[in-house]
């Protein structure tokens, strides 16, 4: 169960929750593709090229058996979760906070933007408020934790309702387009979008990610498209800069790492914050 026990939210209660149903007690999460379809005749062959962004619970990151975080069988790149701050540990070159959504506590990982000052202390959120974290999970040690692409402070108590039924219900349709499309995880292709659309963070703002990452992910943001920009796009507007062989290894990267995410094939691209 939520309640704003030392939230930050002020007094009374606020309360929403997990039910320990079998319906809902293991919705751990939804799923919200690019603008497009998102399966391709190819998806199969594919290696951890499947970008998506899906609202879920900690104990399902937890619980979790796979070697990389999977609902329903889909691979998971980038989750959205909310709970409080139960801890904060701030050096140097990070922050680390401990976050409790009442179905499990998980380490987050917030690393500054840009080039560290030893000498100057990341600004960090305070331990009791609401936070919402976007971030991929990875694996240590077999111990799950998420790097924080983008950590905030919740101060409205309706965001904390509407991820709860995010991941109730997101979850419950990825069930569906399993039950309709006969399985197999990844050919859960049909667009469900949410309140998560408008609060896509904005990872690589006011940090570097390389010379020509920067120029490549510069390129792809400019593109006005909802379809995406193509990599053919891409090798004629950097031509002279970047050659073909390097774009193509810059695009993987970009992509495992979750800051950009294929549309209606594997060869369209957006970057998360567009």
């Amino acid at each position: 169960m939520w309640n704003n026990t030392g939230s930050g939210f002020g007094g009374g209660d606020f309360d929403g929750g997990y039910s320990n149903n079998e319906g809902a007690g293991s919705a751990g999460g939804g799923f919200m593709n690019s603008p497009g379809q998102f399966n391709t005749p190819n998806a199969a062959k594919r290696e951890r090229r499947i970008q998506n962004i899906m609202s879920t619970s900690i104990r399902d990151i937890l619980e979790c058996n796979d070697e990389s975080y999977t609902i329903e069988g889909m691979e998971v790149n980038m989750v959205v979760l909310v709970g409080i701050v139960r801890s904060v540990e701030i050096s140097a070159t990070k922050i680390s906070y401990g976050i409790d959504d009442h179905t499990g506590i998980i380490d987050v990982l917030r690393y500054p933007d840009g080039d560290v000052d030893e000498n100057v202390t990341p600004d960090a959120l305070a331990e009791g408020v609401y936070a919402r974290v976007y971030g991929p999970v990875r694996r240590h040690q077999d111990k799950r934790h998420v790097i924080g692409f983008k950590v905030e402070q919740i101060e409205n108590p309706n965001l904390v309702t509407s991820h709860i039924l995010e991941v109730i219900h997101q979850r419950l349709k990825v069930k569906q387009l399993e039950n309709t499309q006969g399985g197999g995880g990844g050919g859960a292709g049909a667009v469900l979008q949410n309140s998560t659309l408008q609060n896509i963070p904005n990872v690589a703002a006011g940090s570097s990610l390389g010379p020509e990452k920067d120029m490549l992910f510069a390129a792809i943001r400019s593109t006005t498209s909802e379809a995406g920009i193509s990599k053919a796009e891409l090798k004629s507007l950097l031509a002279g800069k970047l050659n073909a062989d390097k774009i193509e290894r810059l695009v993987d990267e970009l992509s495992s790492e979750g800051i950009i995410y294929t549309t209606h094939d594997d060869d369209h691209f957006l970057a998360i914050e567009s």
